[in-house]
C-alpha cells in the first residue's frame, strides 16, 4: 500500500510558528491533503507530541515522533523515534544542553503546550528557539543511541550543513532532506549525494500544510513499518 507524508510540521510550540498551529487545523489540513503519515518536529522540544499521537490515532493517521534540534553550530538536525519513551529521553538531554535562560517570547514568540482538547494549557519556559550545546557529532550519537533516525534538514536552506558548514560531512546520516524538490538532482551531483531523500513542508503556517511530497511502500500503517521503509529505502518522492 501507498502513503502519503508530511515529515516536518511545527505547531504551536516551537516559537517561529503561528499561532495557528494547532492540533484542529494541522489535522483539518493533513486531511484535505490526504497526508497518512506525519510528525511533529518541534524545535528542541517534544511537549506537544503525545497529544498529537493520541488524536492521530482516533483520526486513523500515523504519527511518527520526532524533533529538530538546533547543534551547537546552528545545524537543524531531524530526528524520528520508534516511540514517544525514545523521544523523551533525547528531549531530556536537549532540555540539559540548553542555554540557561527562558525565553522572551515578545522577543522570540510563543512556546504554547496543547491538552487533549487543543487548549493551550502551559507555556515551555525553556529558551528554544536557541542552539543546544551538542555538536553535530555529539547529536548523531545521541540519537542512535535512542534508536532514532537522523536526518539533517533542508540542506537548501539556512542552519543546514550547506549553508553553515558548505559540506556534508562523513557521518552516516539515513537520510537528507531538501525542501525544494526541483533542487534535488542539482544538490544529489553537486555534493555527491548517495543517501535516500526527504522532502517535506517544513510547516509553521497552516497553509503551508499541502500534497505530501513522500511517498511509502507500506504492508500496513504502523510504526514498524515505517521503520522498515527507511531500512529498506521503499519510499520515493513524489
Amino acid at each position: 500500500m501507498k502513503f502519503t507524508a508530511d515529515l516536518h510540521i511545527h505547531s504551536v510550540l516551537s516559537p517561529c510558528a503561528d499561532l495557528l498551529m494547532t492540533m484542529d487545523n494541522i489535522f483539518q489540513k493533513l486531511k484535505e491533503n490526504d497526508i497518512k503519515i506525519f510528525s511533529i518536529t518541534d524545535h528542541n522540544s517534544n511537549k506537544n507530541s503525545e497529544v498529537f499521537q493520541k488524536r492521530a490515532k482516533k483520526e486513523g493517521l500515523l504519527f511518527i515522533p520526532g524533533i529538530e534540534i538546533q547543534t551547537s553550530e546552528e545545524i537543524h538536525i531531524l530526528a524520528y523515534f520508534p516511540s514517544l519513551e525514545d523521544l523523551e529521553k533525547v528531549t531530556n538531554i536537549i532540555y540539559d544542553s540548553l542555554p540557561p535562560i527562558k525565553n522572551r517570547e515578545e522577543i522570540f514568540g510563543y512556546q504554547l503546550i496543547l491538552d487533549d482538547d487543543d487548549e493551550f494549557v502551559e507555556k515551555d519556559e525553556h529558551f528554544l528557539a536557541g542552539a543546544t550545546s551538542l555538536s553535530l557529532e555529539d547529536t548523531f550519537k545521541i540519537i542512535k543511541e535512542n534508536n532514532g533516525i537522523i536526518v539533517p534538514a533542508h540542506l537548501d536552506k539556512t542552519s543546514s550543513l550547506i549553508s553553515n558548514l558548505g559540506y556534508i560531512p562523513s557521518l552516516d546520516f539515513d537520510v537528507l532532506e531538501i525542501y525544494m524538490k526541483h533542487k534535488i538532482e542539482a544538490f544529489k551531483e553537486k555534493y555527491s549525494i548517495d543517501k535516500p531523500i526527504f522532502s517535506s513542508s517544513d510547516a509553521h503556517i497552516p497553509d503551508s500544510i499541502k500534497k505530501g511530497k513522500i511517498e511509502f511502500e507500506m504492508d500496513e500503517l504502523s510504526i514498524e513499518e515505517f521503520f522498515k521503509s527507511i531500512v529498506n529505502n521503499t519510499f520515493k518522492i513524489i
